[in-house]
């Protein structure tokens, strides 16, 4: 997360798109108890709220 943060880049995507890959051990770092504040720093969140929430993470987990 903090790479990602630190350096975001179209050259990311593939390391980005395979977060949502509902395998252990990589669904883990979705589930990280930071991710939801990376994601909230790099303005997903905001694209969730106005687009919906993704599969893996149907509603905010901070008011759920």
């Amino acid at each position: 997360m903090k790479f990602y943060s630190e350096c975001i880049h179209p050259a990311n995507m593939f390391g980005m798109m395979s977060l949502w890959i509902d395998v252990d051990p990589i669904n883990r770092t979705i589930r990280d108890s930071r991710f939801m504040d990376f994601a909230e720093r790099i303005n997903m969140v905001e694209a969730w709220q106005r687009f919906g929430w993704p599969d893996l993470i149907p509603v905010d987990p901070r008011r759920a």
